[in-house]
């Protein structure tokens, strides 16, 4: 093996994640699952030690003795030197003296950016809630060495395919131009309106051929020293009746979800399951808006399956997996012990170790 520099930082510890990304697809296709196909027996050790070395510090790594790596591996030990070369495939000696995973590790370095970013988002919401100031400077160097890894390893890493192009908005389209407005041709005049004002209408004219009395054209006579005031008709422009247009009033600004929520502490350790439903109700605007109505009752929900002893992962997960909008107790868990109260918490009877990965990745060495 070639040793080379340790693939996670000296502190990436993963505590609070409590599953570990597969990439289902990569593995089935890789040679380690071929030899696992014709010696099943295999699988068993290579997983037990990519779960072991998942919740190490430096997470993706494991110490480089026998010894222990037998009994990560369950594994019994005098069958070991004939499986080792096998069940450590993937696996690389870094400078450090340990054993690190080049797949595990871009998950952990993942999950490690991720969980820094939380803990700047809390430290601000922290500091804002108790007027004080915070300083990230650290967390930033941090961010800043994991970054660099992940680089080296994977560029293309889902970390940064997200990030790509942040920080610029799209144009604009430039408003359309509105046609001018014409103005409205004015009425007809009745045919009365060219009399002269005092004739009379004769007998002739009626109609039919029917005689009429002549009868004079009344008007109402102009006052002394001026002209009568004239009263808008209710038909006319600005009369009694004329119609006015009125814009239908807007709707109200949607008040949406907080993205920047600082998780409380009982809901920290379930920080990806929830980043991820929250990805989820995004995804479903405008359809279904992810209001911050909807997302203080989703908390205030899974504070009381917290206090009633629901595992929240696996309610979380759960949800993500069938796309609902809502959080709900689940049923098939079993009871262990520490939820508050004294009461037992719950652990999802079907919980596995790894969880669905969206990104692909080998676990060849």
């Amino acid at each position: 093996m070639n040793q080379r520099a340790p693939l996670t930082p000296a502190n990436c510890f993963l505590g609070g994640f409590d599953y570990m990304p597969l990439d289902v697809d990569r593995l089935r296709k890789s040679r380690a699952w071929l030899i696992a196909k014709r010696r099943p027996e295999l699988a068993f050790y290579m997983v037990n030690l990519w779960t072991a070395s998942w919740k190490e510090t430096p997470a993706a790594s494991l110490e480089d003795d026998d010894d222990v790596l037998a009994d990560a591996a369950m594994c019994p030990p005098d069958r070991w030197a004939e499986l080792k070369e096998d069940v450590l495939r993937g696996f690389v000696l870094c400078d450090d003296g340990r054993l690190y995973h080049e797949v595990i590790a871009v998950k952990a370095l993942e999950a490690w950016l991720e969980k820094l970013g939380m803990r700047i988002s809390s430290g601000y919401g922290n500091a804002k809630k108790h007027g004080a100031t915070f300083d990230d400077s650290h967390l930033r160097d941090q961010i800043q060495i994991a970054r660099d890894l992940l680089f080296t390893i994977h560029p293309d890493s889902k970390y940064f395919t997200k990030r790509a192009g942040a920080g610029t908005a799209p144009a604009k389209k430039p408003p359309k131009a509105r046609a001018p407005k014409v103005a409205k041709a004015a009425p007809k005049a009745d045919a009365t309106d060219s009399i002269p004002l005092g004739s009379t209408v004769g007998a002739d004219q009626g109609p039919n051929g029917l005689a009429i009395h002549p009868t004079p054209l009344l008007s109402t006579p102009p006052s002394v020293g001026g002209t009568p005031p004239t009263t808008p008709s209710a038909g006319a422009p600005g009369g009694a009746g004329a119609a006015t247009e009125t814009k239908p009033p807007r709707k109200p600004p949607i008040d949406m979800a907080n993205r920047n929520l600082v998780l409380p502490d009982w809901l920290a350790p379930h920080a990806v399951a929830w980043g991820q439903f929250e990805e989820n109700r995004w995804a479903k605007h405008p359809r279904a808006p992810y209001t911050l109505a909807a997302q203080r009752g989703i908390l205030a929900k899974l504070e009381k399956l917290h206090d009633d002893g629901q595992n929240l992962h696996e309610v979380l997960m759960a949800s993500v997996r069938n796309s609902w909008t809502d959080v709900f107790a689940q049923r098939n868990t079993t009871r262990v012990a520490g939820s508050a109260g004294g009461a037992p918490r719950f652990a999802g009877a079907s919980a596995v170790v790894f969880g669905a990965s969206r990104e692909a990745g080998d676990f060849n060495a």
